[in-house]
């Protein structure tokens, strides 16, 4: 496919190849999307838009989503939605958890022992840290807040949407919850618990994540959403609690128990 280089405007020349420039416009488009929310809609992303802001080679654009059974702004538009649901499906920061959650084990590994107190107290720490951290992302997060507007419209409408978007939404939920739960499933022992036998760790990330997901719908105009202060640091000093992290732990001791053969203070020294 020609790159275009003489259809640039401005006096621009492009040496971007088919993929790139695919890219690079659907990275426009999201900025696009994201920067004027959900008052403005994917529908005003227009590919003609993005490639007007993109300054991009106009047919090349336009050949990139040259299909047989629909125009290149449908197969745009559908791009665009993959792109978007891939992108923005994750609600949790995985990296930012597990450096946060290392940090509270560093913080009290010196004092962690056996006992029923200490351990409380360190898994309570995690909780707290978690649980406040995924909050403070996912509710300043605009891209998280089209990505949820955009599965919410699908799962309510017919069947005639378009199956790769469907599809997408489906693979990031997947790809999420499986990743949690391994998350999960590797934190718990480290703590001598393990999961109910009544549940399935896939149950309880999808509790977890409903949670999470649920109260930051809420939270632009529910008031009684915003944080609260519990006397849980040293020496019963107050803390800062999203009452999502507060909710996390109620989900964790209705769907965890103690484990008589988790080895503790091992897998603790050895996090």
């Amino acid at each position: 496919m020609p790159d275009g280089d003489a259809e640039g405007t401005g006096g621009r020349r492009s040496r971007r190849s088919a993929q790139e420039l695919r890219d690079d416009l659907l990275q426009v488009a999201l900025d696009v999307l994201i920067s004027e929310g959900l008052e403005a809609g994917v529908g005003s992303v227009t590919l003609e838009r993005v490639v007007r802001e993109a300054n991009a080679p106009r047919s090349s654009a336009y050949r990139l989503w040259q299909e047989a059974d629909r125009s290149p702004q449908d197969a745009f538009r559908s791009d665009l939605l993959c792109t978007l649901v891939r992108n923005a499906a994750e609600g949790v920061d995985f990296d930012a958890v597990v450096t946060a959650v290392g940090g509270v084990l560093d913080a009290h590994r010196a004092t962690m022992n056996d006992d029923d107190e200490s351990m409380t107290r360190c898994l309570r720490a995690v909780i707290r840290a978690a649980g406040n951290l995924n909050w403070e992302r996912i509710v300043t997060r605009q891209g998280w807040r089209i990505w949820l507007a955009t599965s919410g419209a699908i799962s309510t409408v017919s069947a005639d949407v378009d199956p790769e978007v469907r599809q997408a939404l489906l693979d990031g939920e997947t790809a999420s919850v499986e990743r949690l739960q391994d998350l999960y499933s590797n934190l718990a022992p480290m703590f001598g618990l393990r999961l109910c036998p009544e549940y399935t760790w896939a149950q309880f990330t999808s509790m977890t994540t409903s949670l999470l997901e649920g109260m930051a719908i809420r939270e632009p105009v529910n008031p009684h959403l915003r944080g609260i202060t519990r006397p849980t640091g040293d020496g019963g000093t107050d803390e800062e609690w999203t009452l999502f992290a507060c909710g996390f732990e109620a989900v964790v001791r209705q769907c965890l128990e103690a484990d008589p053969d988790a080895p503790v203070s091992a897998d603790l020294a050895a996090h």
